[in-house]
């Protein structure tokens, strides 16, 4: 692990909750520097990856599934209810109202 990944890995076990905005303005770094260094640390399990930020990692805390991950969990019961759904909404013509469900 790099210096800097160490100091970056050690601010947010001590902060806590960090935003990728502070942590540019704390190391004088670029957004992009620091979104890359936390997304290697979280692939390192040192710690979590969040919308916007990161949190410390945490021991045998459950890990939060993708949206792709959680798109392929019950996918049969998922189509079978988007298909019902869609069946019984009333639908407008050529409405640009209209949104596809299923």
């Amino acid at each position: 692990m790099k210096n800097a990944d160490a100091r970056l890995s050690n601010w947010v076990k001590r902060e806590g909750r960090v935003l990728v905005a502070d942590l540019s303005k704390q190391f004088k770094t670029s957004q992009v520097t620091i979104r890359k260094d936390l997304e290697l640390l979280h692939e390192q399990g040192l710690l979590h990856r969040s919308h916007g930020g990161a949190l410390p990692a945490r021991e045998g805390a459950l890990e939060d599934p993708t949206l792709r991950e959680k798109e392929q969990l019950h996918r049969k019961e998922k189509l079978h209810i988007a298909s019902a759904a869609a069946r019984s909404t009333p639908c407008v013509p050529n409405s640009s109202a209209r949104t596809p469900i299923a």
